[in-house]
């Protein structure tokens, strides 16, 4: 594919679209498998019968 490659001085910058893509494309998978995670355990905790509750606000009289 195409990129961009900076030489001064011996000194060489480079970029390419292709490993981009590869590091977005890992990244997208990461925070996928962690939402999929995620979901999962609050469907267990659901299914289990740990449901969350609203705390009650207390009586100060």
């Amino acid at each position: 594919m195409s990129g961009i490659e900076l030489t001064t001085s011996g000194n060489k910058i480079a970029w390419d679209i292709a490993d981009y893509l590869d590091s977005l494309q890992s990244s997208l998978d990461n925070e996928s498998d962690k939402s999929h995670h995620s979901k999962a355990k609050a469907k267990s905790k659901v299914k289990s019968g740990h449901k969350a509750t609203p705390e009650r606000p207390r009586d100060e009289s």
